[in-house]
């Protein structure tokens, strides 16, 4: 195997410069994020420190193991006559590869910033999918507006590996910065602030903090860890307490849009609510379910109703809420209830909630019931879900 230290030492100085580079790309993330105490602060600092560095690290090890690859001695032969033609290969493949990590920083930056949301299925569908950017209306202007960063981004990490490998007083200075010892403890550093980081967020699950579980929703790609079998087995409760929720002025939700306006004569009604999750709007027939097709025919059926969603989350969320499937998420983060339940509360209403599965799965004591207290959740556990 020929050597090929001093490009490697080249590659490792072009990967910290990059990922100095990608934190200041990356920097709109700690603007979106409300510092409610020192906690939020740590967190949101360790997670923008340890997941800029995850979102290179596909390119950073794709990169090193070309290197090793082709530097092979059987590959000598083919680069005999251009010996320098190895190198550049490792070179060129490096400066597209962080190229692309520096425009999902920079694009999932931007669509969070007016969306709300990070690149996910259905936007890298729209971009890829023929006619699907001129769907929403965007014209040769956009075209070219995409094309001028994607080649600025490309122009930028290129001149970056270009000025390493042309200047021998920068490649001196960032000798001395990384040395071996020096990037080893760089590397334990980063990874006891990624283990940390998590560990902050699965307490913080655990015990409902919400300004930390909101913060980590501004980070594409965050890899939530929560402790909550962990958590029941050291007999420590996911905590449902009213005085961790978020002050109102540091939600991100706008929820409702608007006051609530009620008559002051409004009728109070017993309300008893019944679900049948999951069931086909087929199946209520006769033959198959006489007993719920005759109370159907006496009562008032809505036959045009759709649910929000083909699963049980999407679906709950809907009927409760009034509101589309994916907005699930947001709310889950803000422990945030239905304005039903909220004005229900307010009239004074004793309710008790009751299920064949579990509350907590999908997580409506989070959601749907969250200003419920845990002892009107009642679950049935002396048979399974579905003989309920």
């Amino acid at each position: 195997m020929q050597p090929s230290g001093n490009r490697s030492r080249i590659l490792w100085h072009y990967f910290f410069v990059t990922y100095v580079v990608a934190l200041i790309n990356s920097a709109d993330i700690l603007r979106v994020v409300d510092y409610d105490g020192p906690l939020t602060v740590l967190f949101t600092a360790t997670a923008y420190l340890s997941y800029t560095l995850l979102y290179l690290l596909p390119a950073i090890v794709l990169v090193l193991v070309l290197n090793r690859f082709i530097s092979w001695k059987i590959f000598d032969g083919v680069f005999k006559k251009v010996p320098a033609l190895r190198s550049w290969i490792v070179y060129s493949a490096a400066v597209v590869l962080f190229t692309f990590v520096q425009l999902f920083i920079y694009a999932d930056a931007f669509i969070f910033k007016i969306y709300g949301f990070h690149l996910d299925g259905f936007v890298w569908n729209l971009v890829f999918t023929r006619g699907g950017i001129e769907s929403l209306g965007s014209g040769e202007a956009t075209q070219r507006s995409v094309e001028l960063i994607v080649l600025s981004l490309l122009a930028f990490q290129a001149a970056i590996l270009a000025s390493i490998l042309m200047l021998k007083q920068w490649r001196e200075v960032l000798h001395a910065l990384f040395s071996k010892r020096r990037v080893a403890a760089f590397a334990v550093v980063v990874l006891v602030l990624a283990t940390g980081n998590e560990v902050t967020y699965g307490l913080c699950s655990l015990r409902g903090y919400t300004p930390v579980l909101t913060a980590a929703t501004a980070f594409p790609l965050y890899i939530p860890l929560t402790f909550s079998k962990l958590g029941k087995k050291l007999g420590l409760a996911v905590s449902r307490d009213e005085s961790v929720r978020m002050h109102v002025k540091l939600r991100r939700l706008e929820y409702p849009l608007k006051p609530i306006i009620r008559r002051p004569d409004h009728k109070k009604y017993n309300i008893v609510w019944l679900v049948s999750e999951s069931l086909r709007a087929d199946m209520l027939d006769k033959d198959i379910m006489p007993a719920t097709w005759a109370f159907a025919k006496k009562s008032t059926w809505f036959k045009d109703h759709y649910s929000g969603g083909n699963g049980t989350r999407m679906g709950l969320f809907s009927m409760f809420y009034g509101l589309y499937g994916p907005y699930w998420f947001p709310f889950l983060d803000e422990r945030r209830g239905p304005i039903l339940i909220d004005l229900l509360l307010e009239d004074n209403y004793q309710m008790k909630m009751f299920t064949s599965a579990r509350f907590s799965y999908p997580e409506f004591d989070k959601t749907l019931f969250a200003r419920i207290p845990s002892s009107q959740l009642h679950e049935a556990k002396s048979h399974p879900g579905w003989k309920g």
